[in-house]
């Protein structure tokens, strides 16, 4: 045990991992900068014995939508995008683009309020493209034949959770910068902040966690292979993995660009990312009555959260391995309801 691992929290978190059976389970607490608790138990893959590690990573899930939102932040500073510019604009040689998305902004696709719909067909999520020029290929295509179909609903009128609307804005800011979206992740967010940890996918190396499923009529859990995730297509939406360190770290990124501290992007541009639109969605985030900034993520095989307290300056992150989302919710809860509380 060490000094940034403190025998209350550690044993609460195990107890918590063990009595829920919980494959694995993460979780720490950054306080005005610093690492207040921090504690990992289980195991990374059930019945293994090999346990999880205090840097060990894990997959967040659709907490990637406030990493893909921050990337296009920087574009925006750089002025290769504008928070209304629309997709008419971005997509102009694309001639079958339907009449009701060319007014569409990319602020509507980060808040949810575009129309697109919630998840693409099964004949996208079932292709698994590995090379990313088959990455960048198979993401335009999926995403130039949602768009020849009419959204949903007309922009800023409905809130629809959208893992599609998601992709969208990540072709985008492919098509005006030239470059893939891993490429400007990685060069306008994980490098820059130094988030070593930080891969696309599932964290596919060895000795690191798996994710777990349920077994046939949920009679117990079992791993899956390192690499099962969604599709590469809908990355910008949900395919990310990082140490809870790392995690912490974006978390905290976001909390001093609120006081004009962060290293990313100018305090009005964090102001925007925050500002909550419909059913309190801001960009990859949910706006809290409070104040308080969270999203959480599962791609039904792993969960993360992620929770932004500014009245006690407090960032927390809470990870598993587990398909059971609603326990590893409610431990996240529980500890951002505490931490909440601190001053």
């Amino acid at each position: 045990m060490t000094k940034e691992n403190p025998q209350g929290f550690q044993a609460e978190l195990s107890t918590f991992q063990s009595d829920n059976g919980l494959a694995g389970l993460g979780a720490t607490i950054w306080k005005n900068g610093k690492l207040s608790d921090h504690g990992v138990a289980g195991e990374r893959e059930r019945s293994t014995g090999s346990l999880i590690e205090s840097d060990d990573k894990w997959h967040i899930g659709s907490i990637t939508k406030s990493i893909t939102a921050t990337m296009i932040g920087r574009l925006i500073e750089k002025g290769l995008l504008n928070w209304d510019t629309n997709l008419g604009t971005i997509f102009q040689r694309h001639e079958e683009l339907h009449d009701d998305w060319k007014k569409t902004t990319i602020l509507d696709l980060l808040t949810h309020t575009s129309g697109a719909k919630a998840n693409f067909p099964l004949s996208v999520l079932l292709k698994r493209p590995t090379q990313e020029k088959e990455i960048l290929s198979t993401r335009q295509n999926a995403v130039y034949k949602q768009l020849q179909k009419p959204p949903l609903s007309s922009s800023m009128t409905r809130f629809l959770y959208s893992n599609v609307g998601y992709t969208i804005a990540g072709l985008a800011a492919e098509t005006v910068a030239g470059k893939s979206w891993e490429s400007l992740v990685q060069e306008e967010v994980f490098d820059p902040l130094n988030l070593h940890s930080a891969g696309f996918g599932a964290p596919n190396e060895p000795n690191q966690p798996h994710g777990h499923k349920y077994r046939f009529l949920r009679r117990g859990k079992t791993s899956v292979p390192a690499d099962t995730d969604n599709t590469a297509i809908m990355a910008p939406a949900g395919c990310v993995h990082m140490n809870l360190h790392d995690l912490a770290q974006f978390g905290h990124e976001h909390l001093s660009g609120q006081h004009g501290n962060g290293r990313l992007l100018k305090k009005g541009t964090y102001k925007i990312l925050h500002q909550a639109s419909l059913e309190s969605y801001a960009c990859g985030w949910v706006l809290n009555d409070n104040g308080i900034l969270w999203h959480n993520g599962s791609n039904t095989m792993w969960y993360a959260f992620l929770g932004i307290i500014p009245r006690s300056n407090t960032v927390i992150a809470v990870t598993a391995n587990d398909p059971d989302i609603k326990i590893s919710e409610s431990f996240a809860i529980s500890l951002l309801e505490k931490a909440s509380s601190m001053t």
